[in-house]
Parts: C-alpha cells; sequence; structure tokens
C-alpha cells in the first residue's frame, strides 16, 4: 500500500472501532448460551437444565471460548463484549491487510461494514458472528496463500472450526473448501482430509456421546415445527424484504459481491455458490426474527471477495463507491454512524412479519455506552422474580422469553422454556398457531410438569410416555451405559418415532399470525 491508502485503511479501521463500541450490547439469547457457560465452569456440565444433558446453543466454538475465558473473568456481560470486540477488529484487520488488493478498496470495505447495520448489530450481542466473521477471514487468508506440501490441511481445518462454531455455515463455506480438496487431491489427500476434519469429527462425537443427538437441540425446535414449507419459505422472503428496507447497504452488497464473483474467477465462483446456498437455506427455513443476523457471514464473504479482487478504478468511480455507501448505510432505519448511548430510548421499532430490530429494543438496557448506565452491567429480566420463585421453595417456572431469566435462575431451577430450545421434549412436537418465526411454542403435553416434579413418567398419552422414557434415558441416564448409547443408536435411526404419531395427529396445522382459519 502506498502511504496515502495506508491512512485512509488506518482511518478506517479507526472508524470501525468508535462504532462496534458505541454499538455494543448483549441479546436476550445470548444468556441463553451464558447460563449454559456458568453451569460448566461450576461443575454441572454443558447443559441448560442442571437436571439432563441438552444443547440448547447452535455454537459449540463460541461456547467454549467463553467458558474458558469465564474461568478467569467469572462474568459473561463484558467477556462476551471485549471477546466479540477483539473477534471482529481482527477480522477487519485480516481483511485490510491480508486480503484487499489495495489500500482504497480495504478503506472502502471497512466502511461497507462500518455502515451496514446488520455487520454492526451483530458484532457484539452475545452471538456467534463475531466469531464467525473472524474465522472466515482466517479461513479466506489462508486460502489464498501458496501451499507447501506440509500445510495443505490447514484451509479445511479452519473451515471445520467454522462449522463447529455454526453448523449451517458449511454451505457457505462448503462449495470453496470441496473445490481446494478437488484441487489439492494428489497431495496426501486423506491426510489433508483427516487432519482437516479433526474439529468437526471431535465435536460430533462428543455431541453424540454426550447430548446423544449430532445436531443441538435448536434444531428439533426450529426444523421439526409441522408448518407448512410454503409457508417457511414465504416468511424467509419476508425476512431479505425487511432487510431490504432497513438495512438496504447489506443486501445490495451481498448482490455485488455474487455478481463479481460469478463472474470472477474459480475460487470466486465457489464463493460466490456458498453464498448463494446460504442465501437459500436462510429462505427455506424462514429466516430469523432477528433482523440481520442470518446475512452477516455472507455479507462478510462477500465483502472480503470484492476487497481482494483486482480491480482499477479512476478516483471519481472511487469517490462514487464511498458516497454510495454513505447513502445506503444512512437510509437505514438505524444508521450505525449515527448510533450513541442514547440509542433505543423512546423509539419503537414496528414488527415486520415477526421480524424485529433486537439491538433498538434491548440496547437501552444491554448497551455497553447506553445513557445513565456506561460500563455498568444490566439488570436481568425478571431477577427479582427469579428470587421470589427460590424463596417460596419452587423449582420449576414455565417462560417464554427465557435468556436473561434463565441465567439469573441459576442451576436450582428447572426453567421449561416453551420455545423449546432447552426442552428436549417439546422440541419435538407441532407447534400451537400462530406462530410467529423463531418463536415456536408449543402447547405442554398433559403430564408433563407432574413427571418434571416426580421424576416418575405422569404422561396421559401412551406414545408420548414411551417416547419420554426413551428420550430421557439419553437426557438422564448413566453417560456411557449401554442401554443408554442403544437408546441413542435407535432414536437417530427413528425407530422411535411412531411414538409420537397420535400426539402429532391430534395437534391441528399451525398457522402464521393474522392467518385466516
Amino acid at each position: 500500500m502506498r502511504d496515502r491508502g495506508r491512512i485512509a485503511v488506518f482511518a478506517a479501521l479507526a472508524i470501525v472501532a468508535i462504532v462496534l463500541v458505541r454499538t455494543a450490547w448483549v441479546c436476550d439469547d445470548a444468556y441463553i448460551t451464558f447460563r449454559t457457560v456458568d453451569n460448566l465452569i461450576h461443575g454441572f456440565g454443558a447443559r441448560w437444565n442442571v437436571a439432563e444433558r441438552v444443547q440448547s446453543y447452535t455454537h459449540p466454538l463460541w461456547m467454549l471460548v467463553l467458558a474458558a475465558i469465564e474461568l478467569v473473568t467469572r462474568e459473561p456481560y463484558f467477556t462476551s463484549i471485549v471477546l466479540s470486540l477483539a473477534c471482529s477488529l481482527v477480522a477487519v484487520t485480516l481483511l485490510a491487510f491480508r486480503l484487499a488488493r489495495s489500500g482504497w478498496q480495504a478503506a472502502i470495505a471497512l466502511l461497507v461494514l462500518a455502515s451496514a447495520k446488520s455487520f454492526v448489530d451483530f458484532s457484539s450481542s452475545g452471538l456467534d458472528n463475531a466469531l464467525s466473521h473472524a474465522l472466515i477471514a482466517w479461513y479466506l487468508v489462508v486460502l489464498a496463500r501458496p501451499r507447501s506440501a506440509g500445510t495443505t490441511w490447514q484451509p479445511i481445518a479452519i473451515a471445520s472450526l467454522l462449522i463447529v462454531n455454526r453448523q449451517d455455515l458449511a454451505l457457505l463455506i462448503g462449495p470453496s473448501a470441496i473445490a481446494y480438496l478437488v484441487a489439492h487431491r494428489s497431495e496426501r489427500f486423506w491426510r489433508t482430509l483427516a487432519l482437516g476434519a479433526a474439529p468437526i469429527v471431535a465435536w460430533e462425537l462428543f455431541s453424540l456421546v454426550y447430548y446423544g443427538f449430532l445436531v443441538p437441540n435448536t434444531a428439533f425446535a426450529k426444523m421439526h415445527t409441522g408448518i407448512p414449507e410454503g409457508e417457511l419459505f414465504a416468511q424467509g422472503v419476508r425476512y431479505l424484504q425487511e432487510s431490504l428496507i432497513h438495512d438496504p447497504l447489506t443486501l445490495t452488497a451481498i448482490a455485488v459481491s455474487i455478481v463479481a464473483g460469478v463472474m470472477g474467477s474459480t475460487p470466486a465462483r465457489m464463493v460466490a455458490l456458498g453464498q448463494c446456498l446460504y442465501l437459500g437455506y436462510t429462505v427455506w427455513v424462514g429466516g430469523d426474527f432477528m433482523s440481520g443476523r442470518f446475512l452477516t457471514a455472507p455479507l462478510f464473504v462477500g465483502v472480503a471477495q470484492l476487497a481482494s479482487m483486482a480491480v482499477a478504478l479512476p478516483r471519481p468511480a472511487r469517490v462514487g463507491l464511498i458516497a454510495a455507501t454513505l447513502v445506503l448505510g444512512l437510509l437505514a432505519t438505524s444508521p450505525t454512524l449515527l448510533s450513541d448511548g442514547t440509542f433505543g430510548r423512546g423509539k419503537a421499532y414496528e414488527e415486520f412479519h415477526g421480524v424485529t430490530d433486537e439491538r433498538l429494543y434491548y440496547y437501552p438496557r444491554t448497551g455497553l455506552l447506553r445513557s445513565g448506565r456506561a460500563f455498568s452491567p444490566p439488570d436481568l429480566i425478571d431477577a427479582d422474580l427469579v428470587q421470589q420463585m427460590l424463596a417460596a421453595g419452587q423449582r420449576i417456572a414455565t417462560r417464554e422469553m427465557v435468556g436473561m431469566f434463565g441465567f439469573a435462575a441459576g442451576p436450582d431451577l428447572y426453567v421449561v422454556d416453551r420455545f423449546s430450545l432447552g426442552e428436549p421434549l417439546t422440541a419435538r412436537l407441532p407447534v400451537t398457531d400462530p406462530w410467529r418465526i423463531g418463536h415456536f411454542q408449543r402447547a405442554l403435553p398433559d403430564g408433563l410438569i407432574q413427571t418434571l416434579r416426580t421424576g416418575t413418567n405422569q404422561f396421559t398419552d401412551p406414545g408420548l410416555a414411551a417416547y419420554y422414557d426413551a428420550l430421557s434415558l439419553i437426557t438422564r441416564g448413566p453417560l456411557l451405559s449401554g442401554r443408554r448409547l442403544r437408546a441413542i443408536l435407535a432414536m437417530n435411526l427413528g425407530r422411535d418415532d411412531h411414538l409420537l404419531d397420535a400426539y402429532r395427529a391430534g395437534v391441528r396445522e399451525p398457522r402464521p399470525p393474522g392467518a385466516g382459519r
């Protein structure tokens, strides 16, 4: 980089850092992971309720990194924010100095990220996005550098870590990783594959033995809903529509990067294919209730790809790109460049078909620089209610929004999650209507609460009772008993599914809010 370009890059990095600190926050869902981390570091195991082994989080690597650091810090709020900001700064620094082809490309790429509402909102939040961005940047750097005979496994290993961080990112990174394996198939292929795939293989073996399943409980809660695929697809389209309305820069940058990738080299086309697969999957599952959360990874990949391309643009075109970026960023409902400690106060955000601006809602409570409470931990929602329940001897509580409530409850209160992220039985049952994306509520079957209170099976439906016995053996039985291992095999092969047929048949087809009856 020339001196002028280097100055522009450092200025852009400073802007990114300032924006990320000013917007740092933590969402309620992050406290679901925080509760698992708290149970883990206090010796109860990596579980949501200490009574059973259930994976209520979607990001194993993020959970493990948080747990390792919290062993020292012993608190989750500042730990998650500092770790997220560190990961985000690593990601943008690698993009600027190791991926970008020129100083002006690096500076514009950083300006895009600083102005994109989705990227900024989830560069903190307590969720896995920031670590995913850092791993994607590392993967792209290693993928692009010359290979020696002993290092061909490294890009695949980083891709595996990314998948351990969040399994659905396999769609985003898979095409380029597979193309890399094919291109290097003559160079110790099996050694490359074995070393590279070791992280994901190790995690899946642990998950299968410890939790009893290869996917988290959240996958059952959000994928086995009984909602017609057409309705979920329509909701997924609305998710993208909401982004275009409230954060036009994100999808614009993604679309431009896909077009540029398709017109580029074979590696660039593989990256673009991964973006398309991931976006298609996002639409297919109905998107999410958090505006922009599922768009940050394809955005970061796309911006990195654009920055790495050999492009010669005259100065007026560069100025035009900067102007277009600023305009699109400022057209967002909540422009990131204008955010400060008063963000979210007195400002309402209307849901768009169930999709909401989570940072706008939670920042007044959990924002790092929130007005009047800067650099102080947040007051947990309903923490006083938790203490009243425990003081009254209550040991089971039923809740919908379980993040902060569950964390405040600690190990002594069993929290029944109505959205089933941490509830193994109801996660496998159809949702009740009306439903909202990401909030799939189930009716509590007759006998569930009594069973949890007494420890004996009280279900009135015989099939449900038998299924619960098999499931509870997996989640509560002796870890390595032969009977439990056989139950794991049977349930993963679907041999117990028929036990739920009668119950499922009695639940009417769910409909979204406002749908006709």
